[in-house]
């Protein structure tokens, strides 16, 4: 049984860190030691882990253990590092996002929480946005899209900011 709030399969952490140290988010060693060490922060047995080079200084990797994982793909030359972090233990992925953040020396970190796998009465399971961190100079309240399938457009509204602060 997992320690997710009630009625999710767990959380999910999506979040874009600025202003890194570019030579740590250059070395897939070096990286792949910090999101073990982000992991096990949170009290996670890692089963496994790959890490790659790409292009001519960028890294993607992924450490995996019984219940969650972690995703990482860098830009270097922007200081920039993707991550994407899921776990059944409700408050582990914010724990690993804290030491991740600390660890690449961010200057700035955009989040997204979303609680996976919560049902409703009928059985269905959706997504449930909890935080959003929003950059100051995010879009304006409303964002109009057109679907690609039926042509339509419609208006989303945004998220308010939350109190998601791991600098």
């Amino acid at each position: 049984m997992s320690d997710a709030p009630a009625n999710t399969v767990g959380t999910h952490v999506l979040s874009e860190l600025s202003g890194c140290v570019r030579e740590k988010l250059a070395n897939p060693v070096l990286l792949m030691q910090e999101l073990h060490a982000a992991a096990q922060t949170a009290n996670a047995t890692i089963l496994g882990s790959s890490f790659q080079r790409f292009g001519a200084t960028g890294v993607s990797g992924t450490v995996g253990w019984a219940d969650g994982n972690i995703g990482v793909r860098t830009w270097p030359e922007c200081g920039h590092a993707a991550l994407d972090i899921y776990s059944g233990a409700a408050d582990a992925p914010r724990v690993m996002l804290g030491y991740l953040v600390k660890a690449l020396g961010a200057r700035a970190c955009q989040t997204i929480e979303v609680e996976r796998g919560v049902a409703d009465p009928s059985g269905i399971f959706w997504n449930r946005v909890v935080a959003v961190s929003e950059p100051p100079s995010a879009p304006a309240p409303a964002v109009e899209r057109e679907d690609s399938t039926t042509g339509k457009t419609t208006v989303r509204k945004r998220y308010a900011p939350s109190p998601i602060n791991l600098i």
